[in-house]
């Protein structure tokens, strides 16, 4: 959900935040979290392992609405003990689908960049 804003909204956002390990290894530092933003930006979806438990696996990916603002995310957990490449490249197409679905039915037209990056 970070993705979506600007840099510069995201840097008073973590300037005011209290970042709260909320599980096992949340990410607490902002240089991760700044990471973690670059990569969902980049490939259109963001995986975690471990975050809230040790036993889980997610990937997540934007659902946005007729004007293309990312309104929620779309989210698959996974026990951690099943993770293995294929079900981890399989969650991540699974998600991306699914929140290009929801976002069609909300009248999203599409991204041309978003959809070479997902194919």
């Amino acid at each position: 959900m970070l993705a979506r804003l600007d840099d510069a909204e995201i840097a008073r956002y973590l300037a005011r935040a209290k970042l709260i390990n909320y599980g096992y290894d949340t990410v607490t530092d902002p240089a991760r979290i700044w990471s973690d933003v670059r990569k969902s930006r980049r490939d259109g979806h963001l995986t975690a392992i471990a975050e809230i438990t040790k036993e889980s696996f997610s990937s997540s990916a934007a659902i946005r609405s007729y004007t293309g603002e990312v309104l929620a995310a779309l989210t698959m957990t996974s026990p951690i003990s099943r993770l293995t490449d294929e079900v981890r490249g399989r969650s991540v197409h699974l998600v991306m689908e699914g929140a290009r679905r929801i976002s069609r039915r909300l009248g999203y037209a599409g991204d041309a960049e978003a959809e070479a990056r997902s194919a």
